[in-house]
């Protein structure tokens, strides 16, 4: 299975585990020409080609996926346009947590 013409992906999985050994997810994460990608929630670093995507829109964002998103923007080398829709607020935020003025 080979995604060798796919441009964009919308995946509309609310958990997502990648299973390196199926064929759809090997094929995804190759696929050459792959640079728009839309998700719901964020996906792990091996399930997309990170580096080559140039737009990436995420719905959601929870507390617990911050460190991976960090990780998602670090490897997203070519990224032009980002889209969070929404990302969870922190109850009773830490220090090193930063919590925009619009989310009180």
């Amino acid at each position: 299975m080979a995604f060798n013409n796919l441009l964009s992906f919308v995946g509309d999985i609310p958990d997502i585990n990648v299973n390196n050994n199926n064929p759809f997810w090997q094929a995804l994460n190759r696929a050459p020409k792959l640079t728009m990608v839309e998700l719901r929630r964020l996906w792990p670093l091996n399930s997309i080609p990170y580096p080559q995507i140039t737009t990436l829109t995420i719905g959601f964002v929870g507390v617990n996926e911050v460190v991976g998103l960090l990780q998602v923007l670090e490897a997203s080398i070519n990224l032009r346009s980002l889209e969070l829709g929404f990302v969870v607020r922190v109850p009773n935020p830490t220090p090193h947590i930063i919590v925009p003025p619009y989310a009180h």
